[in-house]
């Protein structure tokens, strides 16, 4: 029963008082080099994935998703 009221409290909820989190996406464009982004998202019931557009990872914060995309990512010298 605790559950379903905590259910019901979450859904009143506006999307101000909602906890973000952070999806890392890989960009695959047919000719196109790969890319990667950040996107801040609310709402946890969308599905992300696509041919071109692929979820590598979500995150609770932007820090950590920043982290595993310089992880991904070459690093070229200066």
């Amino acid at each position: 029963m605790r559950a379903q009221v905590d259910r019901v409290v979450e859904q009143e909820k506006g999307e101000n008082d909602m906890k973000p989190f952070y999806i890392l996406f890989r960009h695959n464009k047919p000719g196109e080099d790969i890319r990667f982004s950040i996107w801040k998202e609310y709402d946890d019931t969308k599905i992300w994935d696509s041919p071109i557009l692929e979820v590598v990872e979500y995150y609770n914060t932007r820090k950590e998703a920043q982290s595993a995309l310089n992880n991904l990512q070459p690093h070229t010298p200066r």
